[in-house]
């Protein structure tokens, strides 16, 4: 069957406002909570990690910490998934509901396997008796549950961009259970998410190490420069990731970022060359005098790399999706009075945030003797 013939007409309800904007706003909101979600899940591997590796006070420190702290930042980062989910079903819901239809089974496991990722989080973060075995296991059981909906999730956007395959896999099997596993882009994609969630929570030590600095230097030297060492490792192994995914598309979709399309390539480029340049800041970290000017280059050229990666990512779905349909021409009809309270709401949420994260970085009081 023509794959044209299968993709649903998008309907006749009006966009709410310009598809550029809807556009600006999936990116952000991506971006956003890719950096949270990805802070939240690298940070807790990073600290289940150190309770099985670590050997020094500093260590265990580290470990407690993570463990005790990133359950209060999961909240924000699942929500921050709402915005992206939100625009990528107004710009292409024809598209988005399809593909989870047909793969209706996992995607709705995602709902459950949230909630038990959750609890067993805050399970081995609460866990009175720190030295317990529980908590190791708890926290691991959340990393795997949290793992299985991340690879739910690359499927889905995979299948999403793919409707050649819809007619075929329906026909195979219309209950509903497969996943999109014959993509040759699945474990290179995926792969490449496991590696950054790595390398945001190595920043996220990073981070700690900068606001730790001032009144215990020593120790916010060694959290600048554990983090930064895993941040260094694991940069250079998405990268090695990132580009199997490039290497993996057929030639008229690499071209796009190989010279053929000019914002294509150039974004791109700067998104590879802001990663070189924060393993850079980070390296030169190591070796200053006061390591967190060094420290902060890394975390905003980072964050950088990310908006730039999340841009080439948004250009890779409309040329899949390019041979099927084209948001330009729907019709729109602004509507002031929601969006408004969207961008109110989003703005307050984004503070709350910020404060929340000044909280979490402020360094623990000693306590009075």
């Amino acid at each position: 069957m023509n794959a044209q013939a299968v993709v649903p007409y998008a309907g006749p309800t009006p966009l709410p406002a310009a598809v550029w904007l809807l556009e600006v706003l999936l990116v952000l909101g991506f971006v956003l909570h890719i950096l949270a979600v990805n802070g939240v899940l690298g940070a807790t591997l990073i600290g289940l990690w150190i309770r099985w590796f670590g050997e020094t006070p500093e260590h265990k420190r580290l470990s407690d910490s993570l463990m005790h702290s990133t359950t209060s930042l999961l909240s924000p980062a699942i929500t921050f998934g709402i915005v992206p989910l939100l625009f990528i079903q107004v710009l292409f819901g024809n598209f988005f509901y399809t593909s989870s239809v047909l793969i209706a089974w996992p995607w709705l496991m995602v709902i459950a396997l949230l909630l038990l990722a959750y609890y067993s989080l805050y399970i081995g973060s609460w866990w009175k008796n720190r030295a317990s075995k529980l908590i190791d296991l708890s926290v691991f059981v959340a990393i795997v549950f949290f793992l299985l909906i991340a690879f739910i999730f690359v499927n889905n956007m995979t299948l999403l961009i793919t409707p050649e395959k819809w007619f075929a896999m329906y026909a195979a099997d219309p209950t509903g259970m497969r996943l999109n596993l014959s993509d040759p882009t699945l474990i290179f994609r995926y792969a490449h998410m496991l590696l950054a969630a790595f390398g945001v929570g190595s920043l996220f030590v990073v981070a700690l190490g900068i606001f730790h600095f001032k009144k215990e230097p020593d120790y916010g030297r060694f959290l600048i420069e554990y983090g930064g060492r895993w941040f260094i490792y694991i940069t250079g192994l998405a990268m090695v990731a990132g580009f199997g995914f490039l290497f993996s598309l057929s030639a008229p979709y690499r071209q796009l970022f190989l010279g053929q399309s000019a914002f294509g390539t150039i974004s791109l480029l700067l998104g590879i060359m802001l990663g070189l340049a924060a393993i850079f800041a980070i390296s030169s970290a190591f070796h200053a005098k006061d390591p967190r000017r060094c420290a902060w280059a890394a975390l905003i050229l980072s964050a950088l790399g990310v908006v730039f990666m999340a841009i080439v990512r948004d250009r890779l779905r409309d040329a899949f999706i390019a041979p099927y349909f084209h948001a330009a021409p729907l019709s729109v009809r602004y509507q002031v009075g929601p969006m408004a309270i969207f961008f109110a709401l989003f703005i307050l949420g984004l503070a709350f945030v910020v404060y929340m994260l000044g909280r979490f970085f402020r360094p623990e009081r000693p306590a009075s003797s």
